[in-house]
């Protein structure tokens, strides 16, 4: 297991992988649970950090924004062809 003098300085490849950087340092190998190296646990998974409720509640709220948007849209055109039949 390898742990890094600096973990903020790793450089992030994108799908929760990080590279050494210069800002990171060299890695430290060393065993699981020694010296400050965390543990493996083999057949479990990891645990979620996403807020159900959180994510839900964000979800609605982009539903109801856009539905919004689409409302003031469609009333917005309405206004601009009614304009139009009225010049004509």
């Amino acid at each position: 297991m390898a742990d890094f003098n600096n973990s903020s300085g790793l450089s992030p490849q994108g799908n929760n992988l990080f590279t050494e950087s210069n800002g990171s340092g060299v890695p430290v190998v060393g065993n699981p649970g020694a010296g400050g190296n965390g543990t493996t646990l083999s057949g479990s998974l990891e645990v979620s950090n996403v807020g159900i409720a959180e994510e839900m509640v964000s979800q609605i709220t982009a539903k109801a924004a856009f539905t919004a948007n689409a409302r003031v849209i469609r009333a917005a055109d309405e206004m601009i062809g009614t304009l139009l039949d009225i010049k004509s």
